[in-house]
């Protein structure tokens, strides 16, 4: 019965598909004859084609509510706050890190055994309640800093770490001895933070990579700076790694045969919300 309900209401809402499209098609067919015959400009002319467009403006909506007005909007990628519960969190945490690992191999970037990008202690468990808000944030800024790294051409990415969550420096939930806790928080001394010189709400994160030049990170700092949401790398540590160029090569080889580079930096995202006055958690 069920079955033959759900099949019976989906024939209903193709039927109802088809006619509005019709109707676009209708209408799309009076506009191209309005147009015909390069009508003279005129306020009878201009309010004809402005009621014509926007009844099929209105009909495009109405054709969009029906075919699209049951699928949930998470699925639709337009929804930022449908990330709300645990098991949502859980899930999108999962989907984050088989995205970030594909996007990494397809630009031939190394990465460590069972890499979790930042998230190391929800691989196989869920923030808790009051943290999935936070996680979700984090989770965002750190795939767009990913995103930016991988396309500057990094030879491998050793680690990317946010901050350290105020509960478990007061060791009140105990958090911090969970297995992955060591590869995914790290703690910035408070002077290098750009908000504690002011009142603008940042995230803070700490990431490390191998690159074979300085070119890596410039094209970084480049993507961050070009970015929609507004960055600011507060620290930068660059230095060679790998052995020195054997000396029984010439001059010229070494030049060529420049070490790699291991470079770290400390990067904040400036959310754009004024500070209370309350204590708060530094996520």
């Amino acid at each position: 019965m069920v079955l033959a309900g759900l099949l019976a209401a989906t024939v209903h809402q193709a039927g109802v598909a088809r006619l509005q499209a019709g109707r676009i098609v209708d209408l799309e067919r009076r506009r191209g004859g309005l147009l015909a015959g390069d009508p003279a400009a005129s306020e009878e002319t201009t309010r004809r084609l402005r009621a014509v467009l926007d009844e099929t403006a209105r009909a495009a909506d109405a054709l969009d509510a029906r075919l699209l007005g049951s699928v949930p909007q998470e699925l639709l990628g337009a929804d930022n706050e449908a990330v709300r519960e645990r098991a949502d969190a859980f899930f999108d945490l999962a989907w984050y890190t088989e995205e970030m690992r594909a996007t990494a191999a397809a630009a031939n970037v190394e990465l460590a055994p069972r890499e979790a990008f930042g998230f190391a202690v929800h691989a196989e468990g869920a923030p808790r309640n009051e943290d999935v808000a936070r996680v979700h944030r984090q989770r965002e800024r750190i795939e767009r800093l990913l995103r930016l790294l991988f396309a500057a051409g990094p030879v491998r990415l050793d680690w990317i770490r946010r901050e350290r969550p105020a509960t478990d420096r007061l060791a009140v939930s105990g958090r911090a001895e969970e297995s992955g806790a060591e590869r995914d928080y790290f703690e910035p001394e408070s002077h290098l933070l750009l908000r504690e010189r002011g009142t603008l709400e940042t995230l803070a994160f700490q990431v490390c990579f191998v690159a074979t030049g300085a070119e890596v990170l410039r094209t970084l700092i480049n993507g961050l700076l070009a970015d929609e949401r507004a960055w600011v790398v507060r620290w930068i540590e660059v230095k060679p790694i790998g052995d020195p160029a054997s000396s029984a090569a010439s001059a010229e080889e070494q030049m060529l045969a420049a070490p790699p580079l291991r470079v770290s930096l400390l990067v904040e995202s400036v959310e754009g919300r004024v500070r209370s006055g309350l204590p708060e958690e530094r996520s």
